[in-house]
């Protein structure tokens, strides 16, 4: 968020991860000169219809820097998938149609992780110098986004 402060192009901010299909990686940081919302859920989130989603239908406006800094998602993503991959293995021996099933649902909980380490993080800066000299951009938003999906709100300076 320091490199946003000293780019005043740079209007929001953008996490990113999921490219060619490799949920283990960093989220990367993408500057925008704009994010514009109404504040509708996107309505595209899995699971139950009885759980409201977290995706936004938002529109990110034009790239200004990409890849300046990044959030290291996938060192919990890798903890994760060490601690479950033998269970994984085991019910995939013994069920071949549950497992796709089990491995959407473990794919979005990752997503939803990855969301909660992005707040945390945001919830640390809360009042710090950065967040207080971004104001004067209100809105600005900072969002993660899993390539492919709409973006999830972790962040909003206003």
């Amino acid at each position: 968020m320091q490199y946003c402060v000293e780019n005043d192009e740079i209007k929001a901010l953008d996490f990113e991860w999921y490219y060619a299909g490799n949920q283990i990686m960093e989220a990367f940081a993408y500057g925008l000169d704009s994010c514009t919302t109404e504040g509708a859920l996107a309505k595209s989130d899995l699971g139950p219809d009885q759980l409201s989603g977290i995706e936004l239908e938002l529109e990110h406006g034009d790239l200004v820097d990409e890849q300046f800094s990044g959030i290291p998602v996938y060192t919990a993503i890798n903890e994760m998938v060490e601690k479950i991959n033998p269970v994984i293995k085991k019910l995939y021996e013994e069920q071949e149609d549950l497992v796709m099933n089990i491995d959407t649902l473990i794919t979005d909980y990752f997503q939803i992780w990855n969301y909660k380490i992005g707040y945390e993080a945001c919830e640390q800066l809360k009042g710090s110098k950065v967040v207080l000299a971004l104001q004067d951009r209100a809105p600005f938003w900072v969002t993660m986004t899993r390539h492919g999906r709409w973006s999830v709100a972790i962040m909003l300076i206003n």
